[in-house]
């Protein structure tokens, strides 16, 4: 019987952003109920991701961070983070008082991903088996996670949907 490799500490920080990000988008969709089946659907990546990572699947790396490179990447171009998120926090930092949640916890969730991304790099970089055909495999994650989250976004966040389109197509 093989004897079965034990998650690296940068495994392990993935999966705990992972749970961290199916926590924020479950509860920002119970506080925000408009988008309650949009976040539903996009904790299914973070779900399979944490998944994959936990059964040292380099899959998994690659969905994780392609999900944090998109959803980042996203929200520096369309400045849903950077104005309303940090205003909440600059008001939260001056009184102490959570004006509203969700883009409070959205803030943190950005900067997580950019822990995730990293975390996802440093422990792709320690699997014993990594081949060159790896590489492929995180184009193709990433365009799988592309897709699909475009999908989702289609049917149950309309609002984003053309914005999200513009990020990477002309």
């Amino acid at each position: 019987m093989p004897v079965r490799e034990r998650a690296s500490a940068w495994d392990s920080i993935a999966i705990a952003i992972c749970a961290l990000w199916i926590f924020i988008l479950l509860s920002s969709g119970l506080i925000e109920r408009e988008v309650l089946v949009l976040h539903v659907l996009q904790s299914a990546i973070y779900a399979a991701a944490l998944a994959l990572i936990a059964r040292k699947s380099k899959w998994g790396l690659g969905i994780a961070a392609s999900i944090a490179f998109i959803w980042d990447y996203g929200n520096l171009h369309t400045g849903f983070i950077f104005d309303l998120g940090f205003r909440v926090w600059r008001g939260f930092l001056h009184t102490g008082h959570i004006e509203r949640f969700v883009p409070w916890e959205a803030t943190i969730g950005w900067f997580a991903h950019l822990l995730l991304i990293a975390a996802c790099i440093a422990a792709w970089g320690q699997h014993a088996d990594r081949r060159p055909r790896d590489i492929a495999g995180f184009v193709v994650a990433f365009a799988a996670t592309y897709v699909y989250f475009g999908v989702i976004l289609y049917f149950f966040g309309r609002f984003f949907f053309a914005r999200y389109l513009r990020l990477f197509l002309p």
